[in-house]
């Protein structure tokens, strides 16, 4: 595992344990990488956290991906480029290889406000943090 992936876990579990309630991670998100195969749902390192959190939650974990696919459309006589958020769900099978499922009404309730205002697009990881340690990856700057 890479140094930056242990420092924010590391965060991850500071930030847990200081808390008073009982907080407990259901899922990861991942950003869509380049050098995945057209074959490979989810990275190896986003499978590994998947089944570690299931194993430690002992509860199913949902892996969501946001992905800004470019399309073209023509308007009068010019092509023009625009792009569309896809978002994919992906579930763990019990042979713990990722199997994409359909998101249930609650889970799409829960991401849908995030999807139509375009929340998403200022959504901060860990990346953006360490680049800038006023970029909240705690998001709650997305919460209303």
């Amino acid at each position: 595992m890479s140094g930056l992936l242990e420092v924010a876990f590391d965060m991850i579990e500071s930030h847990l344990l200081s808390q008073s309630d009982d907080l407990q991670i259901l899922g990861i998100y991942e950003a869509p990488l380049q050098s995945k195969s057209q074959d490979q749902n989810v990275s190896s390192v986003g499978q590994a956290i998947a089944q570690q959190l299931r194993i430690n939650n002992q509860v199913d974990p949902l892996i969501i991906e946001f992905d800004a696919i470019t399309r073209q459309r023509q308007v009068n006589d010019q092509m023009q480029q625009y792009q569309k958020m896809q978002i994919e769900g992906f579930s763990l099978n019990q042979n713990g290889s990722p199997t994409k499922c359909e998101m249930n009404e609650i889970e799409f309730q829960i991401i849908e406000p995030y999807y139509d205002d375009k929340r998403y697009l200022q959504l901060c990881d860990f990346d953006d943090h360490f680049e800038n340690i006023n970029n909240d990856w705690l998001n709650r700057h997305l919460i209303k």
